[in-house]
């Protein structure tokens, strides 16, 4: 049983990432969210809520908590560019290697103010992530959707597919194991999801996870039979079609990193997976936080 010092830390720890994005949080929330490497027990957070309430450590409001005082504009923003996103991504479902659609970063958490943009995660067959990439972009730009610019300062309502990644490994690289990037995964609201892919994301990242987000972590299934089913291009990944189009999207691949070269900073990009966060927002809050 943790104590109580280091429970009430989780959980001020907790609430000031919230007050990053002018959030705040119900118990059930905090108890989720809580920013510990090992388990606690919700009626032992919900026991120190209530101390920290009474001793004036935080403000509640509806039945949420906080550290400062939130605004009173109830944030509806994120419900409609959610919405939205529901209905403009629709047009994706028609890309075969294309089996998971997800909404990440502030809409996602349910923080985002009416000039944010909306963040996009993808998932692709195996060696079908870059073929899979082209075809995004172009039938976004068909459609009339607006995706987000490389170093745009314009992008109300833009879509930024920021986190792309390709089955079977859906681990984050090590660099990316961080804080920061445990919440994008906790926060991923899938729009399309073919073969329960957001429960093979969250198995394959439990492990690194559960550092920061113990409690989130252990919400997470064992249970993981039903995530064995192969997709399709798994099947023929042996038949010489499957190695022509593995070879068009090695191309395919290799032609957007020599087009992005020029632009790329702290992005990663690799054959199975591509990260377009040029900001190190994961550094800035892990100073704040300690």
């Amino acid at each position: 049983m943790a104590c109580k010092k280091t429970i009430s830390r989780s959980v001020i720890n907790t609430l000031t990432y919230a007050g990053f994005y002018n959030s705040s949080l119900t118990s059930k929330e905090i108890y989720l969210r809580l920013i510990s490497s090992k388990p606690i027990h919700q009626s032992e957070v919900e026991k120190i809520i209530e101390e920290l309430k009474q001793r004036g450590k935080l403000k509640t409001k509806n039945g949420k908590y906080s550290l400062a005082q939130i605004s009173d504009r109830e944030n509806s923003d994120f419900r409609q560019k959610l919405n939205k996103a529901k209905k403009d991504l629709m047009v994706l479902k028609k890309i075969p290697w294309l089996k998971f659609i997800g909404i990440s970063g502030s809409v996602a958490s349910h923080s985002s103010k009416k000039e944010d943009d909306i963040d996009v995660v993808l998932i692709a067959s195996h060696h079908r992530l870059w073929l899979t990439r082209l075809l995004v972009m172009f039938l976004m730009r068909i459609s009339g959707k607006k995706i987000r610019r490389y170093a745009s300062s314009f992008y109300k309502d833009y879509y930024c597919f920021n986190l792309l990644l390709s089955e079977p490994d859906l681990r984050l690289p090590l660099e990316k194991r961080n804080l920061f990037n445990a919440y994008q995964l906790y926060f991923i609201d899938s729009i399309l999801d073919k073969n329960n892919l957001k429960k093979k994301l969250y198995l394959q990242n439990k492990y690194w996870v559960k550092k920061y987000l113990a409690n989130f972590a252990d919400t997470i299934t064992k249970d993981n039979a039903s995530t064995a089913g192969n997709s399709f291009d798994a099947i023929i990944l042996g038949v010489n079609i499957g190695k022509i189009f593995g070879c068009i999207d090695n191309l395919a691949f290799k032609a957007q990193r020599e087009y992005m070269s020029k632009k790329l900073k702290k992005e990663i990009i690799t054959r199975n997976y591509a990260f377009f966060h040029p900001k190190d927002n994961s550094r800035i809050i892990s100073e704040k936080l300690n």
